[in-house]
């Protein structure tokens, strides 16, 4: 199995939120405590800085064993794995 991300690939890219933090890719849960915090509110950091961030937390997942990988990025990016399961962890 391998880890693939799809963010910023064909039309899957970061957005903001309603509430203004930015989120790596459509596909994250609306209510997300990853994401929701300071480090991605673009009312508190640059969008600059909030895109850096989560160049950072990409970084970080794909060093991990996919076993644990945050649920979204092993639900949707990890080939093998997509799809399988049905429940948010």
């Amino acid at each position: 199995m391998e880890f693939k991300p799809n963010c910023n690939k064909g039309g899957k890219s970061a957005y903001i939120t309603s509430y203004g933090h930015l989120k790596p890719c459509c596909w994250r849960p609306a209510i997300d405590p990853t994401f929701e915090n300071d480090t991605y509110d673009l009312n508190k950091v640059s969008h600059k800085q909030a895109l850096e961030n989560i160049d950072k937390w990409l970084k970080e997942q794909v060093t991990k064993d996919i076993k644990d990988l945050d649920y979204c990025c092993r639900f949707h990016c990890v080939p093998e794995q997509s799809h399988k399961e049905t429940e948010f962890k």
